[in-house]
């Protein structure tokens, strides 16, 4: 039944990575969210919060591409459990830390950099393990699109767990939730019988390979451009939720975790909806919309003073940009030889992850000198001049932008 809806299931190997993922994405969410209330509950300061997702997200930038193009099948795995047991281990050290009342705001910030490092050498890593688990290359854009459904899994649980450990336990515990999620994940990918640890054979990848072949689909070089703008004046969101659920709603802790929830249960939503054999259809019909309802979203976040229409707000943000940003990444992976999909997963999150701390920190910027009112009005305008004049330049049809994703 699952199989039938779900295509990538079929395949065993599938199956343990997804199970592995979706279990280390929710222990990854739980620390973020935890790492963010963590700090502002130290400092009350947006510009703060807004430096610790910078240094979260921003190693994405860079780190990302140079690490993915040195990333195959041959080492995906090997790297990948390197990379997972250094976080698991430095995980555990801040937990500790901050169980025991010896964390500042300096460890905590060591910690995003660390952490932000970690995960863009470990982003290739695991994009390339999941392609190299699918046998049939018709199921391949299932198996992305599943990926990005653990991840909003993840995205819509653990910021409700953070929240309630971090009210009704010690702050820290979040923090081991991620380590016992990695180890999980690790003995996932140790189980996976379709990834062959060998040595590297055929083409090499490089950077501009992988620009190249992205910039010959007209597809993928327009929406790699939207991504990377909703990842700057959209995905920042994130940092400026805690402080709306302070100034605006007067409750730090409940207000965030549901909050988040919402954002999460949009971005689920969609990816549920992309996983089923129904893709072909949501696509079409709101891949073109998707881009002016995350600017519509963002201004109602400017406006209300309503949890529901925040709420509200916040599950159609969380809906389209992730209906954008997993079409534009399994359009890539789709369209790649096998040999660059390290380097293709690599330029992905440049553009899209790699863009959030840009944003994180212009939001925290804004919401610390003005409002945080002022920070999502400002994202709003912006976006909106922006993909006006990307899509005067690039849009001919909005027929042909569906048709070329699909």
């Amino acid at each position: 039944m699952l199989s039938a809806l779900f295509p990538a299931l079929a395949q065993r190997d599938i199956r343990i990575y997804l199970s592995g993922q979706a279990l280390s994405v929710i222990g990854l969410w739980t620390q973020t969210i935890t790492l963010n209330l963590i700090v502002y509950e130290l400092t009350k300061s947006a510009v703060l919060l807004g430096a610790t997702n910078f240094l979260l997200h921003g190693p994405m930038l860079f780190v990302a591409p140079m690490a993915g193009k040195h990333i195959g099948p041959h080492n995906a795995r090997h790297v990948a459990s390197l990379v997972m047991l250094a976080a698991a281990a430095s995980a555990t050290a801040v937990g500790v830390l901050t169980v025991t009342g010896n964390v500042n705001s300096a460890v905590l910030l060591s910690f995003a950099a660390a952490c932000g490092i970690l995960s863009a050498i470990e982003m290739p890593a695991r994009q390339v393990l999941l392609t190299s688990c699918v046998k049939d290359g018709s199921s391949l854009a299932n198996a992305v699109a599943m990926n990005t459904l653990c991840f909003n899994l993840g995205r819509t649980i653990g910021p409700a767990i953070a929240a309630f450990l971090f009210l009704h336990t010690e702050p820290g515990v979040g923090f081991f939730v991620y380590t016992a999620s990695l180890l999980v994940m690790t003995r996932c990918i140790a189980m996976i019988d379709s990834v062959a640890d060998a040595p590297a054979s055929g083409p090499r990848a490089s950077f501009r390979d992988a620009l190249r072949h992205v910039f010959s689909n007209s597809f993928t070089a327009l929406f790699l451009l939207v991504i990377a703008l909703l990842g700057v004046f959209a995905s920042s969101y994130q940092t400026l939720i805690p402080v709306l659920a302070d100034k605006v709603f007067g409750d730090t802790a409940t207000v965030t975790g549901t909050l988040f929830t919402f954002a999460g249960t949009g971005s689920l939503t969609a990816a549920i909806a992309l996983s089923s054999k129904y893709s072909r259809n949501v696509t079409a019909a709101l891949l073109a919309l998707s881009p002016w309802l995350s600017v519509i979203s963002l201004a109602t976040l400017s406006l209300t003073s309503s949890i529901a229409l925040a709420a509200g707000a916040l599950y159609i943000l969380g809906f389209t940009l992730t209906l954008v940003s997993a079409t534009t990444n399994s359009t890539m992976q789709r369209t790649s030889p096998p040999h660059l999909r390290g380097a293709i997963a690599g330029l992905y999150g440049m553009a899209f992850l790699g863009t959030l701390p840009l944003g994180h920190l212009l939001m925290g910027g804004l919401a610390s000198q003005f409002s945080v009112r002022a920070a999502f009005f400002t994202s709003a305008l912006v976006l909106t001049a922006s993909l006006a004049i990307l899509y005067l330049r690039k849009w001919n049809a909005d027929r042909t932008i569906a048709r070329l994703a699909l």
